[in-house]
């Protein structure tokens, strides 16, 4: 057999958006990716290195939405360097990703991809068949029973709690957590 199960998908979606800021949104009358279409040839758009390649971000925005955009700058991963680039208007649409904190505290606006360009991603455990050997199916529900209470928003406030609180912080962040889900004592 194999030696790695797949266990239940959470609700949760760590997968690729297309991020405005509030006032490009506004400037432009952008809620859908489609919206950029009449637009997309005067914005500058940032993303990873390979994104122009990538069938989930250049190369797809251009297949299935036929955007073009006057320029392309290459930034890191869903990280500061494309929140920065956002602010200072270096870029007008970014790639980043759904579970990102900061693109609620930016005040960033997601493009819905009305186009169905990403696939879902949703958030699934992993786990060794060896694991589920020793401890037995009650290890799988309640692995399922975390993973299902899991969304996006949860996921992305405890991504930023465990960054602001340093070494000790994972234990603390994820244990305050299941206690407020009932899952702990």
């Amino acid at each position: 057999g194999h030696p790695i199960v797949a266990l239940a998908p959470a609700p949760a979606q760590d997968g690729n958006t297309f991020v405005v800021t509030r006032t490009t949104a506004a400037r432009y009358h952008l809620h859908r990716v489609s919206d950029l279409r009449p637009v997309a040839g005067s914005l500058v758009f940032g993303g990873p290195p390979e994104c122009p390649t990538r069938p989930q971000c250049l190369a797809g925005l251009r297949r299935v939405y036929g955007l073009k955009f006057a320029d392309v700058v290459a930034l890191d991963p869903g990280g500061p360097v494309t929140h920065q680039a956002l602010r200072t208007g270096e870029v007008d649409v970014a790639l980043l990703f759904t579970t990102d904190s900061a693109i609620r505290r930016d005040g960033l606006v997601e493009l819905v991809d009305d186009r169905g360009l990403q696939p879902a991603e949703n958030v699934t455990p992993l786990m060794r068949t060896e694991v589920i050997a020793r401890w037995g199916p009650a290890v799988v529900k309640l692995i399922d029973r975390v993973s299902s209470r899991l969304t996006t928003r949860s996921v992305s406030q405890l991504d930023t709690a465990v960054a602001a609180g340093g070494d000790q912080s994972l234990h603390r962040v994820a244990a305050a957590w299941l206690r407020s889900e009932g899952l702990a004592p």
